[in-house]
């Protein structure tokens, strides 16, 4: 459950461009509490992400599969959302993804389609120690 005295929140947002995985946006983060940002989760922390809405811009016509992934030396995918060209498309975890220090979030399409229409992207979600950390200080 978040915490506000041990989390901290963050925004993320990009645009996906239709075309397939060569047309990977990578997405920046903003931090709720302050001016900082980042694109690969900071060393020591994981980036537990909440929340996801793509929005729709006038340029899309079809419907679309929209992929986040990890990257970090590879794509892996770790959630698929339909995107429709007249609806907002939304999921809210529970628990949230989960994504390592040093990793990107990364988005991008399915290559059918037209190319080079646009998806606004949202993310929700905040930093946490990574769970070894926070073991390690529970048994001191």
């Amino acid at each position: 459950m978040y915490d506000e005295s041990k989390y901290l929140q963050v925004r993320g947002s990009g645009v996906v461009v239709t075309g397939g995985a060569t047309t990977t946006t990578t997405v920046i983060w903003h931090q709720e509490r302050g001016t900082g940002s980042f694109t690969q989760v900071p060393t020591n922390t994981r980036l537990i992400i909440t929340d996801v809405v793509y929005m729709p811009q006038g340029d899309l016509t079809s419907t679309h599969v929209i992929n986040i992934a990890e990257s970090g030396g590879g794509d892996t995918i770790v959630l698929q959302l339909f995107v429709d060209p007249k609806a907002n498309t939304q999921a809210h975890f529970l628990t949230g993804l989960v994504i390592g220090p040093g990793i990107s979030v990364t988005a991008f399409t399915d290559a059918a389609g037209t190319a080079g229409q646009h998806v606004t992207l949202y993310l929700i979600g905040y930093l946490a120690r990574p769970l070894q950390q926070r073991a390690a200080r529970r048994r001191k």
